[in-house]
Formats: C-alpha cells, sequence, structure tokens
C-alpha cells in the first residue's frame, strides 16, 4: 500500500510534539466501496463534464487515511495552503489508480 508524506508549509504542535509533515496512506478497494467516490461528475449546460469534490466522502477518507493520531481533527490546526495540500494527496491517489485502470 502506497504511503505519501506531505511535507507541511507552518509545523505545529500537536500532541506535545513538532510535525513538519502528516502521512496519508492510500484508499483500499473496501473503502471505495464503503465511502464512494471522493469526486462526483457533472455535464454543464454546454456539454462539458467537470468534476465536483464530495466533502463528505473526503472527509470520511481522511479519517482513515491519515496516519497520524487524532485523523481530521489536525486538519482544524493547519493553514489552507497545508490543507489543501492534504486534499490534493488524497485526491492524486484516486486520479493515480484511474489512469492505471
Amino acid at each position: 500500500m502506497t504511503i505519501k508524506t506531505v511535507t507541511l508549509k507552518t509545523p505545529i504542535e500537536w500532541h506535545g510534539q513538532m510535525l513538519s509533515a502528516i502521512e496519508i496512506r492510500e484508499p483500499t478497494g473496501m473503502e471505495l466501496i464503503e465511502l464512494g467516490d471522493p469526486v462526483l461528475y457533472a455535464r454543464s449546460a454546454n456539454g462539458a463534464i467537470y468534476g465536483v469534490p464530495n466533502d463528505s466522502a473526503v472527509q470520511a477518507y481522511l479519517e482513515k487515511c491519515l496516519k497520524v493520531d487524532g485523523g481530521c481533527a489536525i486538519l482544524a490546526l493547519l493553514p489552507l495552503a497545508d490543507g489543501i495540500a492534504i486534499k490534493e494527496a488524497l485526491l492524486g491517489f484516486f486520479h493515480v489508480a484511474a489512469a492505471e485502470g
């Protein structure tokens, strides 16, 4: 199972220790079945297809896949740029898997 390390632009203190990076593991196939797709697709009036993040699924995946005590609670301490980097790391697993599949 693949693990990505997201280096934080702004290190934080979490449970008494300084964190400068957070690991996130690749979701499993069963988690995909349980939680659904993290991106939903829609068609615009002119026929273009675009993705819309499924925020509740993204949160559920992060709760399971972040390799840090407390799961998603850590996101409340992160600045926006670091939160986006973690979200993109998660979504990247799905992009790679779809391209390989």
